[in-house]
């Protein structure tokens, strides 16, 4: 039987006071990996100020060498060059098709918390490997609909540049919730340059 991650709606409302939480609705998630790979499935973004990205959605298949993949990209984008094209195995691991390098590992969910794995970097002329790490399995991301609590925290970072390093969360179920990118880093207690989820049909309504 699938897992069923329970995921607490932050509803507020305005008093005297100021925002005050009612009591918490509980949501079912009916899916049990991090990474979900269906098409049809979308996810809708907001800038940290609160300004809209666009909805990334999973629109079609395509078949590479030995494998299928799934093609995701923005909706409203048609062009083939900006899909991207993932695909997982049974493990928990996430593989992505690159044109010039062809099937690589992306995500490996399966590693432990502190180590990573490498995956080839085209930034600055490919002046080395990203390292991607999974750096804790219990943050929490805090969203304008939802809070997600036990969420992965993976870095990618090319060891001999500066300011390259983003950040992504996942949580079982329904993916990337949050990212923070080209040098985000703390100031005074937040994230900056970060893209948060606003909306998915992998939360029942």
């Amino acid at each position: 039987m699938r897992n069923q991650l329970l995921i607490v709606l932050l509803s507020l409302f305005i008093t005297s006071c100021g925002k005050t939480p009612i009591e918490p609705e509980i949501i079912k998630v009916h899916l049990d990996d991090y990474f979900p790979l269906s098409i049809g499935y979308w996810w809708k973004y907001q800038t940290a100020s609160g300004s809209l990205v666009g909805t990334m959605a999973i629109t079609k298949k395509a078949r590479f060498g030995d494998h299928e993949y799934f093609g995701r990209a923005w909706i409203n984008e048609t062009d083939t060059s900006d899909y991207e094209y993932f695909r997982s195995d049974s493990a928990g691991r996430v593989f992505t098709y690159d044109f010039e390098l062809g099937d690589q590992l992306i995500y490996d969910f399966t590693t432990e918390v502190g180590k990573y794995w490498e995956f080839p970097s085209k930034i600055g002329g490919g002046v080395g490997p990203y390292h991607i790490t999974i750096e804790s399995a219990s943050d929490t991301v805090l969203t304008p609909k939802w809070a997600f609590y036990n969420c992965l925290r993976i870095s990618f970072d090319v060891p001999n540049m500066i300011d390259e390093e983003h950040w992504q969360w996942f949580v079982k179920g329904v993916g990337l919730v949050k990212w923070s990118f080209w040098g985000g880093k703390m100031k005074d207690g937040e994230w900056v340059n970060e893209r948060i989820l606003i909306d998915t049909n992998l939360i029942d309504p």
